[in-house]
């Protein structure tokens, strides 16, 4: 049997972003669910018509930035003084980096698909999304950032929890690893016999298939 660095070969001939454009899409992603997760809540309890196709997965990536712009002026005329403010933050941002793709920043791809996004109770718990781009071979979770009281809370939460390494049998890995224990306990804490890693793990090996 080999060994588990033999596992995977690196040398297919794809082109590896580099830790800076993985940092900046991630960013750009993280943007864009401020306003979506807000936008979603506003179908869901009728205040917007006509858009319940925006609550149902897979969707595109294109189609979501589509929706949040057409909403932008019903997005913020619904939503309080605080939340106005932070999706008016969030899309001035994402349309500035937008804009800066003609200086050479790559945005995120609109051949992304949308495959899960967890947002049900997103006053209470996690919010995520798991989205899939098959032409440059990406799998990308984000997460929403701090919203909420419970968020802040949880953000304070500072000290590491020191848990099994996954990765422990490669080449290098050590065999624990630490984390965040407030998103740890956002991330792994159990609710009816699952938590929202067991729910990102299973979207993504739908995206293998």
């Amino acid at each position: 049997m080999a060994a588990p660095s033999e596992k995977f070969s690196f040398d297919d001939g794809y082109e590896w972003p580099n830790l800076f454009q993985e940092a900046d899409e991630m960013l750009q992603v993280a943007l864009m669910m401020y306003p979506f997760t807000k936008l979603r809540d506003l179908i869901r309890n009728g205040t917007l018509k006509n858009l319940d196709g925006l609550l149902n997965t897979p969707i595109s990536a294109r189609n979501a930035v589509r929706a949040i712009e057409e909403n932008t002026d019903a997005l913020m005329e619904k939503l309080g003084n605080e939340d106005t403010s932070m999706c008016q933050a969030a899309l001035k941002s994402f349309q500035e980096r937008y804009e800066m793709t003609e200086e050479g920043c790559e945005m995120v791809s609109f051949s992304s698909i949308l495959l899960a996004y967890g947002d049900g109770k997103n006053e209470e718990e996690l919010v995520y999304g798991v989205a899939v781009d098959k032409a440059r071979k990406r799998v990308t979770v984000g997460f929403r950032g701090s919203v909420t009281q419970k968020d802040f809370l949880t953000d304070a939460c500072i000290s590491l929890k020191a848990i099994e390494n996954p990765l422990k049998e490669y080449d290098g890995q050590s065999d624990e690893i630490k984390i965040h224990s407030g998103f740890h306990t956002y991330l792994l804490k159990e609710k009816n016999g699952l938590n929202k890693f067991d729910e990102i793990m299973k979207v993504r090996l739908l995206s293998a298939s």
